[in-house]
């Protein structure tokens, strides 16, 4: 669900070797696209990349019990991209967990807790542009007014930008749902706002050979009239 932190570069220049990126956020709170998915969780993420083409891996357990409940959110992310002149396209299939089942990986059938999800992002540099749409899989099927099981092809649009302020590292998000059936996105249908992020970081240095970058992010849901506020670091590799 949050997107891999690793890109493949795309300078023009067709880069031959091999590049493996891998990385692990502790969060006080999993959010994605302005969801709540629960209490404090550890994040890894790892890829290799060539030639603007990249397979990741990108997964999210809980550390904390929900609110009270018996369960913690798991999620395991396969992402497969490719980079080229500012573009960016890809499939992902996330496999969540949320409801305290332990479902078998390899299991794609009806009824399966996977998703596969297809995206296509532009970066401008100073603004990104994202599309994502499920095209199978669990968010994939709705229930209509009549009783009828339909496609429902989820989409999610974003708008994000990055800049520099006070010494730190900003990112600022706005993401809507352009439609969508009710329950895909809790119990946002339609045309819905469901995100508004500003996330600050900034690297706290231990030595000349290591530095950890915490964040700060304050999330507003308009849809569903929450805020949200967590903190976070990341471990690089």
């Amino acid at each position: 669900m949050l997107l891999l932190a690793f890109l493949a570069p795309v300078s023009g220049v067709a880069q031959k070797r091999v590049e493996v990126s891998a990385s692990v956020d502790v969060v006080s709170h999993f959010l994605w696209r302005g969801l709540d998915f629960g209490n404090a969780a550890i994040q890894p993420s790892l890829a290799v990349g060539w030639r603007g083409l990249s397979l990741g891996l990108w997964g999210s357990c809980g550390l904390v019990r929900n609110n009270g409940t018996d369960h913690v959110t798991k999620e395991i992310d396969v992402e497969l991209k490719y980079s080229f002149s500012g573009f960016t396209i890809g499939l992902c299939d996330d496999f969540c967990v949320r409801d305290g089942a332990d479902p078998k990986f390899f299991y794609f059938k009806q009824g399966s807790y996977h998703g596969l999800e297809a995206m296509l992002e532009y970066d401008f540099g100073f603004l990104m542009l994202h599309w994502s749409t499920y095209i199978s899989g669990y968010a994939d099927k709705y229930v209509n007014d009549w009783g009828h099981e339909k496609h429902a092809y989820a989409s999610y649009a974003e708008i994000s930008a990055p800049f520099r302020l006070g010494g730190f590292d900003w990112r600022a998000e706005f993401g809507f749902l352009p439609y969508g059936p009710k329950g895909t996105y809790d119990d946002a249908e339609g045309f819905s706002i469901i995100n508004t992020t500003l996330r600050a970081t900034r690297a706290i240095k231990f030595s000349s050979n290591f530095s950890l970058p915490v964040f700060l992010q304050a999330t507003v849901n308009p849809e569903s009239g929450r805020m949200y506020f967590l903190a976070g670091c990341t471990f690089e590799f």
